[in-house]
């Protein structure tokens, strides 16, 4: 999948949707530098893209990564109130607070998933790198869903 969003991007390096994807692939891949960097292009691209700030909760989860849960937590919790049914971003969130030791925080984000939508449940399964999983696993096991 990379060496073919990698080929497209070459063809059109303008192609704004084309870097979210290269960005989303490489954070499943476990490259959480490129995958920032492909998204950022993408946001810079096409800046008023409403789904493009999908983006966001990208980096977001890239930095909880990194170890920057910090600068995810904000970003994150835009990306809950923006796009309210995407459980991914409620989970890493939650890990996030999970893992600076804000366990209420954590509590309050898994049970705001559950009252959107009990049938939303966060999993781990796109993202290769077990050490990644690892950090979602807080958010995931406390959002009901399973790693």
């Amino acid at each position: 999948a990379l060496a073919l969003i990698d080929h497209a991007l070459a063809l059109n390096p303008h192609f704004s949707r084309g870097w979210y994807m290269s960005g989303m692939a490489r954070l499943y891949a476990g490259q959480p530098d490129r995958a920032i960097e492909s998204l950022e292009t993408a946001i810079r691209l096409n800046p008023r893209d409403r789904l493009g700030r999908r983006n966001i909760a990208g980096i977001g989860i890239a930095q909880l990564f990194q170890g920057h849960v910090d600068e995810a937590v904000p970003l994150l919790r835009l990306m809950v109130q923006e796009f309210p049914r995407w459980a991914t971003p409620y989970a890493a969130l939650a890990s996030c607070h999970a893992h600076l030791g804000q366990l209420h925080d954590a509590e309050i984000v898994t049970h705001r998933l559950k009252s959107v939508d009990r049938t939303l449940v966060p999993n781990a399964i796109q993202f290769r790198d077990p050490g990644q999983r690892e950090l979602l696993i807080p958010g995931i096991k406390m959002a009901g869903g399973f790693s």
